[in-house]
């Protein structure tokens, strides 16, 4: 099990690339602190993808995966107030997008296994220096 907090400060203007984190015997909760909107908000896709990737946690940019596909891709964002108790499935595609409001965004998270795994996530402060 993993939990802890992701913080994205305000005014940022990097995106993630779409990725896959989890494996498929993972269950991922995420709890905003703060309001999500469209400025700041997980986006993911509901349609398995079809192409095949050699790195499956950078898969691209939206335009990426277009072109991989061979068709148009439909993004999603889920919007929610504070407090709202969401989950991501495993195998979707999702991305972080550069939070744009003007508050930081804080999502708690915890990650459940059956099989324990070496996280690979690092903490950044906005120097973008790990801790």
């Amino acid at each position: 099990m993993s939990y802890g907090f992701i913080i994205s400060p305000a005014h940022g203007t990097v995106d993630q690339r779409f990725h896959y984190d989890y494996t498929a015997t993972s269950s991922n909760l995420f709890v905003p602190i703060t309001r999500v909107t469209p400025l700041n908000a997980t986006q993911f896709l509901t349609e398995p993808l079809k192409a095949e990737y050699e790195d499956i946690q950078w898969l691209g940019d939206a335009e990426d995966l277009m072109n991989r596909e061979g068709h148009p891709i439909t993004i999603h964002q889920c919007i929610v107030p504070p407090f709202t108790l969401l989950r991501l499935r495993p195998s979707t595609p999702h991305r972080g997008i550069a939070n744009r409001d003007n508050y930081s965004r804080i999502l708690f998270f915890c990650t459940i296994d059956t099989a324990h795994y070496k996280v690979g996530e690092k903490a950044y402060s906005t120097k973008n220096d790990a801790f």
